[in-house]
Order: C-alpha cells, then structure tokens, then sequence
C-alpha cells in the first residue's frame, strides 16, 4: 500500500471517531474551568494565528503575555497590540456564548445581531488609535461597510454596499441551516459558509495596504 495523504473520506471518518469519543468518554468538551490550561492555549493560538494572517507582527510569545499578564512586551507598534487585544476579547465572548449563551439567546445558531456585535469587540481597541483612512462616520466597528470593494487578485468582486445588509440577512438563514446538510460533511459545509461570508466582505478591511486598489472610495 502506498504512503500519501489519506484520502478526504478517511479524514472524515476519523474526525466522527474522535467526536463520537469524546461525547462518550467525558460527555463533550471540557470547560475552561475544567481544563483552563487547554482551553488558554487556544485561545492564544487562535489569536495569534488570526491577526498574524492579516499582518500582525507579534509573536506567540507577545501574544501569551499580553493576554495573560496585560504586558505589551517586543516593542511592536501599539496597534498590532490592540489588534491582537481586540480580536482575543471576541474570541472570548464567542466560547463564552457556545458554552453558555446569554439569557437573551432564544436558541438561533447566531444573528445578524451578533454579528455585527463580534466586529464591534473585535475592532474597537485599535479603531481607537489608528481608525481606517477611508471609513465613512457610519462605518465604524459594528457597522457595514459605506464602500464599494474593488475586484481581488484571485477575480472575487463583493457585492455592493447597498447590497450588504440584504446579503448578510440570506447568510444569517443559511448559517442557520447547517443542521440541515444532509449527506454533506460538517467541515465542507462550514468552509462554504465561511466562503460566503468572505465573498460578501460585509466590513471594511483592517488592514489597508497603501496604494492597493482594494478600496474604491465613493461618495455614500
């Protein structure tokens, strides 16, 4: 037999074994409580890997030691540490929801409410020191974009921004049916919704390379 990569039928299956065990042996995931060492180091991973995929300089060491100890070692730019700051406090919001929702939650996977909640959390701290250049007064943290998007490298043009909120309506319902996928695997559903989410670009970007064309600013 030879060696390679197992196929996407195997990587499935063996996702279900795990999940089935897990549910069976400890009766789902632990809390923080129960296994907060677990649970810290994902949450810095998670910060870590997601703000550094948009250009953050700080390092899994940085990130360790601001979210546990509030120190901003590494003389890095005060706004990479904002980012990483911000993006952890949504992390944190969102388990705290999956775990335990909220006395308001009336069971919906999510809302466009929430939506808008997390981007809120997430871009506030550095919103505050460095807003981006080209937001409109309606288009701060929370609030869809006023802008329309030019085409990206790879040919994906967003919807307009007149567009947006109907749009994020559609995936809000679609989001919400991810239980009823049928024959699909979980994993592909969730990256297709992931897809949709980013094709509408909903929010201006955080990060605006300067001279990029990515923004096509228009008057609203």
């Amino acid at each position: 037999m030879g060696r390679g990569r197992p196929s996407r039928a195997a990587v499935y299956q063996r996702l279900d074994d795990a999940v089935g065990e897990l549910r069976e042996r400890l009766g789902g995931l632990p809390t923080p409580t129960e296994a907060e060492d677990i649970w810290a180091d994902l949450w810095h991973r998670e910060a870590h890997n997601s703000t550094a995929i948009e250009g953050n300089t700080l390092v899994l060491r940085e990130v360790e030691r601001l979210l546990e100890e509030g120190r901003a070692v590494g003389a890095k730019p005060l706004r990479d540490y904002m980012e990483v700051r911000g993006y952890a406090d949504a992390t944190s919001w969102v388990y705290g929801q999956a775990i335990e929702p909220g006395g308001w939650s009336n069971g919906e996977l999510i809302t466009l409410q929430e939506v808008r909640l997390v981007h809120n959390m997430c871009m506030s701290p550095v919103w505050q020191i460095e807003p981006h250049p080209d937001a409109s007064p309606g288009e701060g943290p929370g609030n869809f974009r006023q802008h329309e998007i030019a085409e990206f490298p790879g040919g994906m043009k967003p919807p307009s921004w007149v567009e947006v909120d109907a749009r994020m309506r559609d995936w809000v319902s679609e989001a919400e049916s991810v239980h009823e996928n049928g024959d699909e695997q979980l994993p592909e559903v969730l990256a297709r919704i992931h897809n949709a989410f980013e094709c509408i670009h909903p929010f201006l970007d955080a990060r605006v390379p300067r001279n990029s064309g990515f923004i096509e600013v228009r008057s609203v």
